[in-house]
């Protein structure tokens, strides 16, 4: 006789998240694959393959559902820039369509949680064989320290910080800024001490990154990084000026180093507290290479947690 188990908590969550992901790709707009071949023509020229295009699907932006490249790679010498490559080749999506997908992606998280939280689903951890270099492999092994982080709201914990990765020091011109964050109104939220968030920002050239310190104690906190104004303004920093982020991607199984955004005004821009880090730099004194910023290049935060 054979048993039927339901599916496990796990399973639920990657068939919404796939269902939805073939909702956003219906509504995404054609690529520019004569973009793409442009592109690609430079990468082919220095010896190495371009990424892509992939969809961007799990932020809420108004760059859901839009197609990107990634090259990593510096390309020295060549007519359309040396430096490392991120663009998005297809149109954004309109609001109406935005909104939509907004709509039925907290729908199916709601269902998610319903299932989860009256015991709808199996328990059982099914054991798998491990495929070496594949099913073994993790990005952020590569990219920062694996350090989990399980907070709870009602029973949360600091966030551990690595010993191996010392905290580096500010230029003297740019004073590191500690910015400690008010404590939550929820009588449930017992915290300890507070959590701790670190900007690294690299401005004007300088070869050492200045620091803001952010001390924090919602879990679910969100750093938007125009709040701070303080600390950009000791950096001669408008808000409104174009900046890069340093950023990984979870798809990308290449074992390189992290690369950085195109310039972006930083107004909006956002990133989950729970990442612990992010390094920003401009490029009025050039982008130092990411493979030049150890130990920040281990900081870099998945593509997918960047909101702008």
């Amino acid at each position: 006789m054979s048993l039927l188990l339901p599916p496990t908590l796990k399973a639920l969550r990657a068939d919404s998240l796939c269902n939805f992901r073939q909702e956003v790709t219906s509504l995404s707009k054609p690529v520019d694959w004569e973009r793409v071949y442009y592109r690609r023509g430079r990468c082919e020229r220095h010896s190495h393959s371009l990424s892509g295009p992939e969809l961007q699907y799990k932020p809420d932006n108004s760059n859901r559902g839009r197609y990107y490249i990634v090259c990593r790679h510096e390309h020295p010498g060549d007519i359309q820039g040396g430096g490392s490559l991120f663009e998005y080749v297809s149109a954004p999506l309109d609001n109406a369509d935005l909104s939509f997908l907004r709509d039925i992606k907290r729908a199916s998280d709601a269902a998610v949680k319903d299932a989860a939280a009256s015991g709808i689903y199996s328990k059982r951890n099914r054991r798998r064989h491990r495929r070496p270099g594949i099913d073994a492999y993790d990005p952020r092994t590569i990219y920062r320290p694996a350090v989990p982080l399980i907070l709870r709201r009602t029973t949360p914990v600091a966030r551990p910080r690595s010993p191996s990765i010392p905290r580096l020091p500010s230029v003297a011109r740019s004073p590191s800024v500690e910015v400690m964050e008010p404590l939550p109104r929820s009588p449930s939220v017992e915290l300890v001490e507070p959590l701790v968030f670190y900007i690294h920002a690299y401005i004007q050239g300088y070869s050492s990154p200045s620091t803001c310190t952010i001390k924090y104690y919602d879990p679910d906190y969100t750093v938007t990084l125009d709040d701070y104004n303080t600390f950009w303004d000791a950096l001669g920093v408008k808000t409104d000026d174009l900046v890069h982020i340093l950023v990984y991607r979870d798809s990308d199984r290449e074992g390189g180093t992290p690369f950085w955004t195109s310039p972006d005004a930083m107004t909006g821009m956002a990133v989950p507290a729970r990442c612990g880090h992010v390094v920003v730099a401009d490029d009025r004194g050039g982008l130092p290479l990411p493979s030049d910023l150890t130990p920040l290049c281990h900081y870099a935060v998945n593509f997918e947690d960047l909101q702008v």
